[in-house]
């Protein structure tokens, strides 16, 4: 169950990219994360896939209707964003008990960032490196 509430919750990022064009996938999980009602919202780390999964999908309905979606059409995702969350779906399933939030803010330290200020590029290259830290620990 965890990989699933961990795959909805990059589907529903993925939808969110395509929303918020001009924001960074660390950035957007910083909102989502802010929108969950977890009792400590501070830690990105502790928020729990099935909560954030459930932030994004709601606020996604809401932000379509805000810019009437239906009459923008379809927009493409960014070649970086598609293969960055292709790195973090394989990196989920092989982790299946590390919370996505968590993932990407370990992966932003590793990049010597901060989960709002790393680019995607940084989060893909930093996934690209397997063997760099234990992401259990």
């Amino acid at each position: 169950m965890i990989a699933t509430y961990s795959q909805s919750l990059m589907d529903a990022l993925a939808d969110l990219s395509i929303l918020y064009p001009e924001m960074r996938l660390g950035q957007l999980v910083v909102m989502v994360s802010s929108m969950t009602e977890e009792e400590r919202p501070g830690r990105i780390e502790a928020i729990d896939d099935a909560a954030a999964y459930h932030a994004a999908s709601e606020h996604g309905v809401e932000r379509a209707a805000q810019l009437d979606f239906s009459r923008l059409g379809y927009k493409k995702l960014a070649a970086v964003r598609v293969e960055l969350l292709n790195a973090l779906a394989e990196i989920s399933l092989r982790h299946g008990a590390l919370k996505f939030c968590h993932l990407v803010s370990k992966l932003a330290a590793t990049a010597h960032e901060t989960i709002y200020n790393v680019t995607d590029e940084q989060l893909l290259q930093t996934a690209r490196t397997k063997d760099i830290f234990d992401l259990d620990s």
